[in-house]
């Protein structure tokens, strides 16, 4: 059971120590990393659990498991548990996201191959992951030319190609990044289509 670091930075989970990230138990000195540049194809399998500081950490409908002073143990939606540190046996000592919760949620699945045509104008990346413009010159055994004159190599693997994002798919790329987790492509499309762009 896992989820990926594009489902919890689209609920706004950070990452902590001990958290357990493409079979890895991170530390602090990458948790900035993942929690700046995680990728969706960053599993996490294991969440450590966290201080309460006495603040809700995160959304109302956010899946968690808690667990108080008096050794009571839950789970529930973050909005549900009282946060507020009273000094009493029922506080809420400890936390964590709920796994299994964020697996259902984590529905990414890998791009599909681009299929590269000579004289196609696409977005590309090498490895150092800075994505382009480019136009399909030639297509050869070891690489693609693009209209720079460079040969991107095939068989190192640094070069992905992907389609140029239309306004209204880059409008919907940010509308996903403050909508409900549930709200669909197709609800922010339809809202697009309608004029609505903030």
């Amino acid at each position: 059971m896992h989820t990926n670091m594009k489902v919890l930075q689209e609920l706004g989970i950070k990452v902590v120590d001990g958290d357990i990230i493409n079979g890895v138990n991170i530390t602090s000195k990458s948790t900035e990393f993942y929690n700046e540049l995680g990728e969706a194809y960053d599993f996490v399998s294991e969440f450590a659990w966290r201080d309460n500081d006495g603040d809700q950490p995160v959304g109302e409908d956010v899946a968690v498991e808690i667990k108080c002073k008096n050794k009571l143990t839950g789970a529930g939606l973050a909005g549900d548990w009282d946060w507020f540190k009273a000094g009493v046996s029922g506080d809420l000592l400890k936390w964590r996201p709920c796994l299994k919760s964020l697996t259902e949620v984590a529905t990414v699945t890998p791009e599909p191959k681009l299929p590269v045509v000579i004289g196609g104008e696409y977005e590309f990346s090498c490895s150092d992951g800075i994505w382009g413009r480019c136009i399909i010159m030639d297509i050869g055994q070891v690489g693609y030319v693009l209209q720079d004159g460079f040969t991107k190599f095939k068989e190192k693997g640094e070069v992905k190609f992907r389609t140029i994002k239309s306004d209204r798919d880059i409008a919907i790329d940010e509308m996903r990044k403050v909508a409900p987790i549930n709200a669909t492509r197709d609800m922010m499309g339809n809202l697009y289509d309608a004029g609505y762009r903030k």
